[in-house]
Order: C-alpha cells, then structure tokens, then sequence
C-alpha cells in the first residue's frame, strides 16, 4: 500500500503509539495499580515497536525508505499495515489474531464468537467470520 492511505496508517500507527507512551509515562509517575512487571513489560514492548517503526517512516508520497523495490528505490512497507491491523484493529480481533497465530497443529480453531464470549463483548456484531486484517493476509497483498 502506499500513497496518502499508507500515510494515514502510519500516523494513526504513530498517534496510538504516542498515546501509549503518555501513559506509560503516566503509570511511572501516579504508582499505578497495575503490577511493576507487567508495566516493565509493557515499557519494553512498547520502546520495542517504536525502534522497529523508526526506519520505516513514510514519505509524502507514501512509500518506505526500509522496503526497497528490486530497483532499490523505496517502496511499499510491508509493517505499517500489519502494524495498523494490530494496534488499531478492534481488540476482539486483535485477540483472535493472537490465538490463531499462538495455537498449536492440533488445537482446534478459535472462533470470533469464542474470543468475543471470552472478552464478554457482545458477539452479535455482525462480524463475517474471517478476520478484518491479518498479517498474513496484509503481507500477501504487497
């Protein structure tokens, strides 16, 4: 993907991440409640992402200097959508990605009426039963 709506990904990708880091910032600082690991887990994946973006920031017209073509020129990027599909997919969605790609060869296949009961969201969303975006299905398409 590129032109103007791989921009829009990548700052929507980079406005979330903004807002994580404020409150992570914000956790570090008010005693937050939740347990010092999980917030230094969270700290180490979020400074992880946020590397991992870095070379990957889009120019005007959209295409990655990180992702070259065959031509050597940048082209599309191959992590700003699966980025976006992750970070600002709804979670149940997000969840359900986690699993799929977390299950083992004889798990059975989690489906998003399981994820959307376990989360105790409301299952009748009219959802189709595939996922909006995957990874894998985000990287085919480049």
């Amino acid at each position: 993907m590129t032109g103007p709506s791989a921009v829009g990904q990548y700052r929507a990708v980079a406005a979330y991440l903004s807002t994580i880091t404020q409150a992570l910032q914000n956790a570090e600082t008010t005693n937050s409640p939740a347990p010092a690991g999980l917030r230094r887990g969270l700290v180490r994946t979020h400074g992880a992402l946020w590397a991992v973006l870095g070379p990957h920031q889009l120019n005007h017209r959209g295409r990655c200097p990180a992702c070259r073509t065959r031509l050597g020129v940048p082209g599309p990027c191959a992590l700003v959508p699966v980025l976006a599909a992750y970070l600002l997919s709804p979670l149940p969605v997000v969840w359900w990605q986690i699993l799929a790609a977390t299950a083992g060869p004889d798990d059975p296949p989690v489906t998003m009426t399981q994820v959307s009961t376990w989360l105790g969201v409301d299952p009748a969303t009219g959802h189709s039963g595939k996922p909006l975006h995957t990874a894998k299905n985000v990287t085919q398409e480049l």
